[in-house]
Protein backbone atom coordinates (compact mmCIF):
# COMPACT_ATOMS: atom_id res chain seq x y z
CA UNK A 1 0.00 0.00 0.00
CA UNK A 2 1.33 3.40 -0.97
CA UNK A 3 1.27 5.86 1.95
CA UNK A 4 2.64 8.86 0.07
CA UNK A 5 0.55 11.97 0.30
CA UNK A 6 -1.07 12.76 -3.00
CA UNK A 7 -0.72 16.50 -3.64
CA UNK A 8 -2.16 18.35 -6.59
CA UNK A 9 0.44 19.51 -9.07
CA UNK A 10 1.26 23.20 -8.72
CA UNK A 11 -0.54 25.45 -11.14
CA UNK A 12 0.18 29.08 -11.94
CA UNK A 13 -2.75 31.46 -12.31
CA UNK A 14 -3.71 32.12 -15.93
CA UNK A 15 -2.77 35.81 -15.59
CA UNK A 16 0.81 34.89 -14.63
CA UNK A 17 1.08 32.53 -17.59
CA UNK A 18 -0.21 35.31 -19.88
CA UNK A 19 2.44 37.70 -18.52
CA UNK A 20 5.15 35.13 -19.18
CA UNK A 21 3.92 34.48 -22.72
CA UNK A 22 3.60 38.24 -23.35
CA UNK A 23 7.23 38.62 -22.32
CA UNK A 24 8.18 36.12 -25.04
CA UNK A 25 6.34 38.05 -27.79
CA UNK A 26 9.43 38.27 -30.04
CA UNK A 27 10.90 34.81 -29.36
CA UNK A 28 9.07 32.71 -31.94
CA UNK A 29 10.95 29.48 -31.28
CA UNK A 30 10.09 29.56 -27.59
CA UNK A 31 6.48 30.50 -28.35
CA UNK A 32 6.21 27.53 -30.72
CA UNK A 33 7.38 25.21 -27.94
CA UNK A 34 5.03 26.87 -25.43
CA UNK A 35 2.10 26.34 -27.78
CA UNK A 36 2.66 22.59 -27.41
CA UNK A 37 2.75 22.59 -23.59
CA UNK A 38 -0.96 22.97 -22.89
CA UNK A 39 -4.11 23.93 -24.75
CA UNK A 40 -4.64 26.85 -22.38
CA UNK A 41 -1.54 28.53 -23.82
CA UNK A 42 -2.49 28.06 -27.45
CA UNK A 43 -4.59 31.24 -27.95
CA UNK A 44 -1.96 33.49 -26.37
CA UNK A 45 0.95 31.93 -28.27
CA UNK A 46 -0.97 32.14 -31.55
CA UNK A 47 -1.73 35.79 -30.85
CA UNK A 48 1.99 36.52 -30.69
CA UNK A 49 3.10 34.11 -33.41
CA UNK A 50 0.63 35.35 -36.02
CA UNK A 51 0.26 39.03 -35.08
CA UNK A 52 2.63 40.01 -37.92
CA UNK A 53 2.89 37.87 -41.05
CA UNK A 54 5.24 38.56 -43.96
CA UNK A 55 4.75 36.50 -47.11
CA UNK A 56 7.44 36.98 -49.73
CA UNK A 57 6.82 34.16 -52.20
CA UNK A 58 3.99 32.36 -53.92
CA UNK A 59 4.96 29.13 -52.14
CA UNK A 60 4.72 30.76 -48.72
CA UNK A 61 1.38 32.35 -49.58
CA UNK A 62 -0.02 28.96 -50.60
CA UNK A 63 1.35 27.39 -47.40
CA UNK A 64 -0.17 30.19 -45.29
CA UNK A 65 -3.53 29.77 -47.02
CA UNK A 66 -3.33 26.07 -46.14
CA UNK A 67 -2.60 26.86 -42.48
CA UNK A 68 -5.56 29.25 -42.38
CA UNK A 69 -7.94 26.73 -43.93
CA UNK A 70 -6.92 23.98 -41.48
CA UNK A 71 -6.92 26.04 -38.27
CA UNK A 72 -10.64 26.68 -38.10
CA UNK A 73 -10.14 30.44 -38.19
CA UNK A 74 -7.94 30.54 -35.08
CA UNK A 75 -4.82 31.58 -36.97
CA UNK A 76 -6.61 33.95 -39.35
CA UNK A 77 -8.16 35.90 -36.49
CA UNK A 78 -4.73 36.36 -34.91
CA UNK A 79 -3.27 38.20 -37.90
CA UNK A 80 -3.25 41.97 -37.34
CA UNK A 81 -0.46 43.01 -39.73
CA UNK A 82 0.13 41.46 -43.16
CA UNK A 83 3.03 42.28 -45.48
CA UNK A 84 2.42 40.51 -48.78
CA UNK A 85 4.78 40.43 -51.75
CA UNK A 86 3.55 39.14 -55.11
CA UNK A 87 6.15 39.00 -57.86
CA UNK A 88 3.68 39.07 -60.75
CA UNK A 89 -0.06 39.73 -60.67
CA UNK A 90 -2.63 39.34 -57.91
CA UNK A 91 -3.44 35.62 -57.47
CA UNK A 92 -7.07 34.57 -57.75
CA UNK A 93 -7.04 33.18 -54.18
CA UNK A 94 -5.89 36.44 -52.55
CA UNK A 95 -9.35 38.01 -51.99
CA UNK A 96 -10.58 34.87 -50.21
CA UNK A 97 -7.48 34.81 -48.00
CA UNK A 98 -7.93 38.50 -47.12
CA UNK A 99 -11.62 37.91 -46.34
CA UNK A 100 -10.65 35.31 -43.73
CA UNK A 101 -8.40 37.79 -41.89
CA UNK A 102 -11.26 39.40 -39.97
CA UNK A 103 -9.06 41.33 -37.53
CA UNK A 104 -6.47 42.60 -40.00
CA UNK A 105 -5.56 46.21 -39.12
CA UNK A 106 -2.54 46.98 -41.31
CA UNK A 107 -1.97 45.68 -44.83
CA UNK A 108 1.03 46.17 -47.10
CA UNK A 109 0.59 44.84 -50.62
CA UNK A 110 3.59 44.83 -52.93
CA UNK A 111 2.78 43.64 -56.42
CA UNK A 112 4.56 44.01 -59.73
CA UNK A 113 1.49 44.31 -61.99
CA UNK A 114 -2.01 45.28 -60.91
CA UNK A 115 -4.37 43.89 -63.51
CA UNK A 116 -8.04 43.40 -62.86
CA UNK A 117 -7.13 39.75 -62.45
CA UNK A 118 -4.85 37.07 -63.78
CA UNK A 119 -7.30 36.23 -66.54
CA UNK A 120 -9.02 39.08 -68.28
CA UNK A 121 -12.43 37.34 -68.24
CA UNK A 122 -13.02 37.96 -64.52
CA UNK A 123 -12.83 40.95 -62.21
CA UNK A 124 -11.42 40.74 -58.73
CA UNK A 125 -14.16 40.80 -56.09
CA UNK A 126 -12.32 42.47 -53.21
CA UNK A 127 -13.79 41.58 -49.82
CA UNK A 128 -14.68 44.28 -47.34
CA UNK A 129 -11.82 44.63 -44.86
CA UNK A 130 -13.62 46.44 -42.02
CA UNK A 131 -10.73 46.59 -39.53
CA UNK A 132 -7.97 47.77 -41.90
CA UNK A 133 -6.89 51.23 -40.80
CA UNK A 134 -3.51 51.41 -42.54
CA UNK A 135 -2.94 50.44 -46.16
CA UNK A 136 0.38 50.54 -48.03
CA UNK A 137 0.24 49.65 -51.72
CA UNK A 138 3.41 49.38 -53.80
CA UNK A 139 2.82 48.62 -57.47
CA UNK A 140 5.24 48.77 -60.38
CA UNK A 141 2.66 48.68 -63.20
CA UNK A 142 -1.03 49.61 -62.90
CA UNK A 143 -3.06 48.32 -65.83
CA UNK A 144 -6.46 48.89 -64.23
CA UNK A 145 -6.96 51.91 -61.98
CA UNK A 146 -10.58 50.88 -61.26
CA UNK A 147 -9.35 47.71 -59.55
CA UNK A 148 -7.05 49.80 -57.36
CA UNK A 149 -9.99 52.08 -56.47
CA UNK A 150 -12.18 49.09 -55.57
CA UNK A 151 -9.38 47.69 -53.41
CA UNK A 152 -9.00 50.97 -51.50
CA UNK A 153 -12.78 51.33 -51.09
CA UNK A 154 -12.90 47.82 -49.59
CA UNK A 155 -11.27 49.33 -46.48
CA UNK A 156 -14.00 51.57 -44.97
CA UNK A 157 -12.09 52.27 -41.72
CA UNK A 158 -8.98 53.48 -43.51
CA UNK A 159 -7.17 56.32 -41.74
CA UNK A 160 -3.76 56.03 -43.43
CA UNK A 161 -3.11 55.34 -47.11
CA UNK A 162 0.27 55.16 -48.83
CA UNK A 163 0.42 54.39 -52.56
CA UNK A 164 3.69 54.02 -54.43
CA UNK A 165 3.55 53.47 -58.17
Amino acid sequence: MDHRLSLPSPCLPAEICDYILDYLWDDHKTLQVCSLVTREWLPETRRHLFHFVRIISNERRVAFEDVISHSGGAVALGVRVLDLWERNTIPVSLPQMLASLGRLEKLTLRVYVLDDCSSSAETIAWPVLPMVKTLHVKISVVNDIASLQRFICACPSLSSLNIQI
